[in-house]
């Protein structure tokens, strides 16, 4: 019988994992950059990290793709830890959540969002 790795090859699962991921983060980019703020995900719990926060390589990922696709954007990390998050209205409690600032600077005006493995939201 055949062995998972003889049909697919040797890195399949590593491939498969970091094909999903980018999928996720581009459709994310997409929307932010087209100024959609408010849109579910299908489960993207593949971000996060075991201590429950973006993994840094995909934040940064995520951040430099908005700006790609749309100058006029500036996507800002929200340190949820930090002394920053006091500038929410409110924050989401039990649940694996991100926060950030976006700065369009076409429109003069910031927008605060929050990313949890099932939704992107704003305040």
């Amino acid at each position: 019988m055949a062995d998972l790795s003889d049909v697919y090859g040797q890195n399949f699962q590593r491939e498969a994992t970091a094909s999903r991921v980018d999928y996720v983060l581009n459709m994310i980019a997409n929307n932010l950059s087209h100024r959609q703020f408010k849109f579910k995900l299908s489960d993207a719990r593949q971000l996060w990290t075991p201590t429950h926060s973006l993994n840094p390589q995909y934040l940064k990922s995520l951040m430099t793709k908005v700006s790609t696709i749309n100058k006029k954007l500036v996507m800002k990390h929200i340190d949820k830890y930090g002394q920053q998050v006091n500038m929410l209205p409110e924050l989401i409690i039990d649940t694996l959540v991100e926060y950030f600032m976006i700065i369009d600077a076409e429109f003069n005006r910031v927008y605060f969002i929050y990313m949890t493995p099932m939704e992107v939201h704003c305040y």
